[in-house]
């Protein structure tokens, strides 16, 4: 697993959930997944950021979470910490609530106040 390095497009981001989808719905399988994830976090008050992975302000932003992943899917969801980690896409999302982890893995953001946008 790789992590984004000190003074990357990613540090606005330090200390948030990340979820990178895309606007650009070319795959509906995309936008679907997009939205379950949506109204799971949304649902458990899970505080989040979305990045726009189609928006050309984001591309930077973008490309380093895929570096971190390793993949070039969306939705995807990130936990920037120490070091920017790779959570999982929708369906290793949902498997984290379906399975209650995500009480454990997204501690720090359960019950946050809604998500303001960082700067790109």
């Amino acid at each position: 697993m790789a992590s984004a390095a000190v003074g990357d497009p990613l540090e606005p981001y330090k200390g948030k959930c990340i979820v990178l989808f895309t606007s650009y719905a070319s795959n509906q399988l995309f936008e679907v997944a997009w939205r379950k994830v949506e109204t799971q976090l949304q649902a458990k008050g899970i505080d989040y950021v979305p990045v726009d992975g189609a928006s050309p302000p984001m591309k930077e932003v973008r490309n380093a979470l895929w570096a971190v992943s390793g993949a070039r899917t969306y939705p995807q969801v990130f936990i920037y910490g120490e070091q920017c980690t790779f959570v999982g896409g929708g369906d290793e999302v949902q498997e984290l609530f379906d399975s209650g982890r995500h009480t454990q893995v997204f501690a720090g953001f359960l019950g946050q106040k809604s998500w303001e946008p960082c700067a790109p």
